[in-house]
């Protein structure tokens, strides 16, 4: 279940207003022949974006991002690529059909943490959360996210990143 993005202007007392943090990750793929594809999942019909989720208490920003692979893809062995990491910050409303009651409608302020993994297989098996997902190449993926401007921008600096540290 997503909710929607709203501008800050909209927001009148954000000192109260609830906060999320969540970590996940950009996963990539590397052939034989060294061309990359990024898997993007699927949440609904038009919502795509990379795997993340909900930091556990007491859980660090890695574990999170190594559980929620697993659960969202079970993908299998993962590398993190040292050195990259991006923090995505946005509001978002919960949506009136969210099956926590107290949520709907509220503005939450979410900031999410971005890893680089590397993958050897594209073997995927996705979770109940999602409804498909795609290996694209960078221009493929950018065009998916073409409604999500921040992820667009997480995308660009993860590829340039792998351009520059791992080819």
């Amino acid at each position: 279940m997503t909710g929607y993005f709203i501008k800050k202007s909209n927001l009148r007392n954000t000192k109260t207003m609830p906060m999320e943090k969540s970590a996940g990750a950009i996963v990539f793929y590397q052939n034989p022949d060294n061309k990359i594809e990024y898997l993007l999942l699927q949440h609904n019909k038009n919502y795509w974006n990379f795997p993340k989720g909900l930091i556990e208490k007491n859980e660090s920003e890695i574990e999170t991002v190594k559980r929620e692979i697993q659960e969202e893809t079970e993908v299998g062995e993962i590398e993190i690529i040292p050195g990259f990491k991006v923090v995505d910050k946005y509001f978002y409303r919960v949506p009136k059909d969210h099956p926590v009651t107290e949520k709907r409608g509220k503005a939450v302020f979410k900031i999410v943490v971005f890893y680089l993994v590397k993958v050897e297989t594209k073997e995927v098996k996705i979770s109940w959360e999602h409804s498909g997902y795609e290996w694209l190449d960078f221009e493929g993926a950018v065009e998916r996210l073409k409604k999500y401007k921040g992820s667009q921008r997480i995308l660009e600096e993860a590829n340039n990143y792998i351009i520059e540290h791992e080819a």
